[in-house]
């Protein structure tokens, strides 16, 4: 794994790929995948990972398509017209739906800690997409264009290929297939929720196979930017870098005695407010 750190000037548009590493002997999923998670909005980005999809993977999102970033809405057009496109919701997703349609969250920080992370400026981007660009509103959420509707309403709590579990937040042990079914309505700020739930110790990382019921199962989830020496464990890929940079895993399934593989692509961003840009830093440094 490379784990430069992030340069003090941004290289937008430019793209760093490594070679393809195996993953554990048999885990695979059942076709070429290319995996994306936390854009929040950052379309330049975006296009510049989507460019180096091979034309047959299949795509799957991870969530986490809005706030922070200057165009949520474009990020979930250009997602969404994948064919055979895999989206999950995420946590930003989450906040954006129930503060939209006014669900009284079963935690009352939901709405202000959204409002903090960039939930302001998407609400007033959805606003003038129906004001004054000619969005329709939802059939369900009147303050919502029906785009954001769609997204939110086809999104999945999680996904199965193979033997390759895909998550928004992470996947702990203690957990199982009901946690992940849990209704999006009752999603809260705590570990309660599958959107929501992250590490708190390295020691927890994937270090051995999860369990999808008595199914083990190799993890792959978004959500919390790790460094980049932490993205690929024995037993699961943790894909988010944070708001500077974006990064894709493209997963090839096994085929004869050749195991399953992956390789990271990614690129720099600036597209996020520079107020919200940070280095990651070190995981016992972290504070959730």
């Amino acid at each position: 794994m490379f784990d430069t750190p992030l340069p003090e000037k941004l290289e937008i548009g430019v793209v760093t790929k490594e070679e393809f590493c195996p993953l554990p002997q048999g885990f695979s999923p059942d076709e070429p995948l290319f995996v994306l998670t936390d854009i929040h909005g950052s379309t330049k980005a975006l296009k510049v990972l989507l460019d180096n999809k091979p034309a047959d993977t299949r795509l799957v999102f991870l969530g986490d398509a809005v706030d922070r970033g200057p165009d949520p809405l474009g990020t979930i057009r250009i997602i969404m017209d994948y064919p055979n496109v895999v989206c999950l919701r995420g946590n930003h997703d989450a906040m954006a739906w129930f503060s939209q349609e006014g669900v009284e969250p079963t935690n009352d920080r939901i709405p202000t800690w959204w409002s903090n992370n960039g939930g302001t400026r998407t609400s007033a981007i959805f606003e003038r997409a129906i004001d004054e660009e000619g969005y329709a509103t939802g059939k369900i959420a009147t303050k919502t264009p029906q785009l954001f509707e769609d997204y939110w309403l086809q999104g999945k709590n999680w996904w199965l290929s193979g033997n390759i579990l895909f998550v928004h937040g992470c996947y702990p042990k203690e957990k199982d297939e009901a946690w992940l079914n849990m209704d999006p309505l009752k999603a809260t700020y705590t570990e309660e929720s599958p959107y929501w739930w992250r590490f708190r110790k390295k020691a927890d990382m994937y270090h051995t196979p999860s369990y999808l019921g008595d199914k083990p199962v190799f993890v792959v989830n978004g959500h919390t930017p790790m460094r980049e020496s932490l993205t690929l464990m024995p037993y699961g890929i943790n894909l988010d870098r944070g708001y500077q940079r974006k990064m894709a895993a493209e997963i090839r399934p096994a085929a004869g005695d050749e195991p399953a593989k992956v390789r990271f692509i990614a690129t720099d961003c600036d597209e996020v407010d520079k107020g919200r840009r940070r280095e990651i830093p070190d995981f016992e440094d972290y504070f959730f």
